[in-house]
């Protein structure tokens, strides 16, 4: 029969207590936090209705935003990367094959559809737990359908797309 032995050596930094009328011993107590980030605070955002008489030749098309809070357990900066459920920048029609581009910022920078957008500075908190950030502090994503991609719609219809919003340390 042979028998395997297993030691292992090195630095405890507990101590062990010695007989007596009392006795007392000592244990050091870990643990780690990992950089941790969180995106809360988005809210829908409803482009409207188009209607070309209310845009005077001033090819405004339809825009709206929504406020986005990002917050780091560290001082780094994040990045974030924007997809959709219809794999493109673009809202689909309800009951049609038909879509509409949009184009997407986020703090007055363009993104590329599913491609990151780095140097990002998160909100300040003084936890990631809170439920709000200071609107001075919130980033910003803005949604735009051009006036010209509007007006070339095939149907008549309600368009629709689900973005998602993933956010990373950079």
């Amino acid at each position: 029969m042979s028998v395997l032995g297993l030691s292992a050596t090195g630095a405890f930094a507990a101590s062990q207590g010695n007989p007596g009328d009392t006795s007392s011993g000592s244990t050091t107590v870990t643990a780690s936090v990992p950089p941790l980030i969180r995106i809360f605070n988005l809210a829908d955002i409803n482009l409207g209705t188009y209607n070309p008489s209310d845009n005077d030749n001033s090819n405004e098309g339809l825009s709206g935003s929504t406020d986005v809070c990002v917050l780091m357990n560290n001082s780094t900066t994040y990045n974030v990367i924007v997809s959709s459920n219809t794999a493109a920048f673009q809202l689909d029609s309800a009951t049609a094959s038909d879509s509409i581009a949009f184009t997407a910022e986020f703090n007055g920078s363009p993104l590329t559809y599913n491609t990151a957008l780095a140097g990002n500075t998160p909100d300040s908190a003084s936890s990631l737990a809170v439920s709000n950030c200071d609107s001075g502090d919130a980033d910003e994503l803005v949604i735009t359908i051009d006036e010209t991609v509007l007006e070339d719609a095939l149907a008549a219809n309600d368009y629709t797309a689900t973005l998602t919003l993933l956010v990373a340390e950079d």
